[in-house]
């Protein structure tokens, strides 16, 4: 008796283990909770903003174009359709979204279907011999055979842990992800492209600006070299025209160099030979310079897509 209670006991305390087991099995297959952006408490309007202050509508897709420059406008968009950045994080996103088609295919059945079809020729001894399950043919003695098949299949695997739809989610957060790393690349060759366009703009007009001082700097020169000849001016005088010319000239090759440099960086933003590459755009006094209202509120800072790509590869890390 003391032994049967003894198993009795026993085995009630394994049974209390395996419910406890298997509860912890099913809390460790449980998926993890959604995703949620932390909040801000974020002021909804600046402590010394006006009313009469209207929001800052500066800048939007296409901010190159409130420059006023067909020329800029022509550069980014070559930049944005043949810049190798660009198209390489294009080619990233394409193959994000494909990844997104291949994690979701999980979620729907599977269906396939074959077919088969098979004919065969039987050689006869006698030429009046008899045919059976087929087709006889002719009076060549052969009998000749024709057989099909068709099988068709549908499978369905139930998401019970959730795991299928968490991958889904997690590649749905990838191709965001690649989606705005294309919007930030993108950005930033436009910007690239628009500072050093504006830099060989400044480059060019530094160019001008010594071209003229080099004329203004060889005439004084030459009147002061025709006074020293009539005795009216002094050696040390011209002397230190002619310093001045030479200095004057020495400046010309380095905004040369430093404008050519310029612009085979423009060749190389927007994905073409420098040397097939030229700008015309005159002066920086040609442009028209956007106005840009103070006060930019701090939601600016969530349409950066850097920040934006940051926030679905904490979506994806959280759903895989």
């Amino acid at each position: 008796m003391a032994a049967a209670g003894c198993l009795r006991v026993t085995g009630w305390r394994f049974g209390r283990i395996a419910a406890m087991l298997a509860a912890g099995l099913l809390g460790g297959c449980q998926v993890g909770p959604a995703f949620r952006s932390p909040t801000l408490a974020v002021p909804p309007r600046f402590a010394a903003a006006s009313p009469a202050n209207a929001p800052p509508a500066w800048p939007q897709p296409g901010w190159w174009r409130a420059f006023g420059s067909p020329e800029l406008s022509g550069l980014v968009e070559a930049a944005r359709t043949h810049n190798f950045s660009v198209r390489e994080a294009v080619a990233q996103l394409e193959i994000a979204n494909a990844e997104v088609l291949g994690a979701g295919a999980p979620l729907f059945p599977t269906i396939s279907a074959s077919g088969s079809g098979t004919y065969s020729q039987y050689g006869s001894a006698a030429s009046g011999g008899s045919s059976s399950g087929g087709r006889s043919g002719g009076g060549g003695g052969s009998v000749d055979t024709h057989s099909y098949a068709a099988s068709f299949n549908a499978s369905y695997e139930i998401d019970f842990w959730g795991k299928n739809r968490d991958a889904l989610e997690a590649a749905e957060a990838n191709a965001a992800s690649a989606r705005f790393n294309a919007a930030t690349v993108a950005l930033t060759e436009e910007a690239a492209v628009a500072t050093t366009y504006f830099q060989a703009l400044a480059y060019a007009d530094q160019l001008r600006t010594a071209r003229r001082n080099l004329t203004a700097a060889r005439g004084l020169l030459a009147q002061l070299q025709g006074e020293f000849r009539a005795g009216v001016a002094d050696a040390p005088t011209v002397a230190q025209q002619a310093a001045l010319v030479a200095a004057e000239a020495a400046t010309i090759p380095n905004y040369t160099s430093l404008y050519r440099q310029e612009v085979i960086a423009l060749g190389i933003l927007t994905g073409q030979a420098p040397e097939y590459l030229t700008v015309h755009g005159g002066s920086l006094d040609d442009l028209r310079v956007p106005v840009i209202r103070p006060g930019l509120p701090s939601q600016l800072l969530t349409r950066r897509p850097d920040i934006a790509q940051a926030t679905e590869n904490l979506v994806s890390a959280n759903a895989s």
